[in-house]
């Protein structure tokens, strides 16, 4: 899965033809600089491995999360995720930061271990973004 990420940056980079998900993946890591430099890397960080509870973040994780918030926001689905996803953009000032809230929604859900349970997931959401239930 790694390679898609290094493959888009390196069409971005390279000013090569790019398909729509390449679009949407140079798009997340262009919101994220620090991240650059690792996707234009893979030799060196193909395999590497990211250890949260020494505190680094799992960038191709992270990437991964903001591409799953896009789709979701994208098509409404759960329905009721984009207006969420909209007023904490509205709270927040921008839409990044509003992706980020709605990736701790999904990372808490994660944590758990349990399946999805869109209605559990929305409340959370929209407990976030303050809008009534």
């Amino acid at each position: 899965m790694r390679d898609v990420f290094f493959n888009a940056w390196s069409k971005h980079e390279n000013g090569e033809v790019m398909e729509p998900m390449d679009s949407m993946i140079v798009s997340v890591i262009t919101l994220h600089p620090e991240y650059q430099k690792i996707v234009s890397n893979p030799r060196k960080n193909r395999d590497r491995d990211h250890f949260p509870e020494a505190g680094d973040t799992n960038p191709f994780f992270h990437m991964g999360m903001h591409l799953t918030v896009m789709e979701q926001v994208g098509s409404d689905q759960p329905v009721g995720v984009r207006s969420c996803y909209q007023a904490l953009a509205k709270r927040f000032g921008n839409e990044h930061d509003a992706a980020h809230a709605v990736i701790e929604c999904l990372s808490e859900w994660l944590a758990e271990g349990e399946p999805l349970d869109q209605s559990v997931y929305l409340t959370r959401l929209k407990s976030v973004a303050g809008l009534a239930f």
